[in-house]
């Protein structure tokens, strides 16, 4: 049995470069095997033109059939209020987060997440309108959704630059602090008119602590390479 000698994964005896770091395997006690069947493929099977066509569609009707059936009852049975509204308006929600990446690969992917920001406050919106209080979304729903999105463009700015995964992991720790404050601090605002954190702060230490521990993992060498060793990564 062999292993990689870079990251220390187990390889298979057909296999001539190792599958999660691509460092070619040598090992003269063990020579590759030529002749077994290999584990997995060595190519990439992409879909063809009809196959991308039949995803489309059938990613569509999935949001589409819901949809419609959903109005034809509230219609049906209740002519008084439109309540389909909520049910039609989160598949769409979903629809534009998960559907269109589907669809539209080549897109950037802060394309993507700057139609789901949108998305999630038109649907918020909605949501202001059909319901019985009124001037939440501007003074909590707009901040808040922004503070989340502002998140995820940040980590997905330095995932693009190929930092690090333990320094990655150790500012995504932070993102949900920013987002708790921004929660608790929005919320006093609307509904006392002052601010007194609480329960945000104790989010905010844990994450930093848990943050400034993997940066002490990331300073000592001898135990980053054994976590990633552990972690494959």
């Amino acid at each position: 049995m062999s292993y990689c000698v870079n990251c220390g994964v187990e390889l298979d005896r057909t296999a001539k470069r190792c599958a999660l770091c691509a460092t070619e395997v040598v090992n003269p006690r063990s020579p590759v095997d030529t002749r077994s069947p290999r584990p997995f493929p060595g190519y990439v099977d992409r879909l063809g033109a009809a196959d991308s066509r039949f995803s489309a569609l059938f990613i569509v009707m999935m949001w589409a059939l819901p949809s419609a059936i959903c109005v034809a009852v509230n219609l049906l049975f209740h002519s008084s209020g439109f309540w389909a509204a909520y049910p039609v308006g989160a598949l769409g929600l979903v629809f534009l987060c998960a559907g269109l990446p589907a669809l539209f690969r080549r897109v950037s992917v802060y394309v993507f997440l700057l139609i789901g920001t949108c998305g999630a406050l038109a649907y918020l919106y909605l949501i202001e309108l059909l319901g019985p209080t009124h001037g939440w979304w501007a003074a909590v729903a707009l901040p808040i959704t922004l503070a989340a999105s502002a998140s995820v463009f940040v980590l997905v700015a330095l995932g693009k630059r190929k930092v690090r995964p333990l320094y990655l992991c150790c500012i995504g720790m932070l993102a949900p602090a920013a987002v708790s404050v921004a929660v608790e601090t929005t919320c006093l605002l609307y509904i006392t008119g002052a601010v007194t954190l609480r329960w945000s702060v104790i989010v905010t230490v844990v994450c930093l602590s848990i943050s400034l521990l993997c940066l002490a993992i990331g300073r000592n060498s001898r135990a980053m390479a054994k976590l990633q060793r552990r972690m494959h990564i």
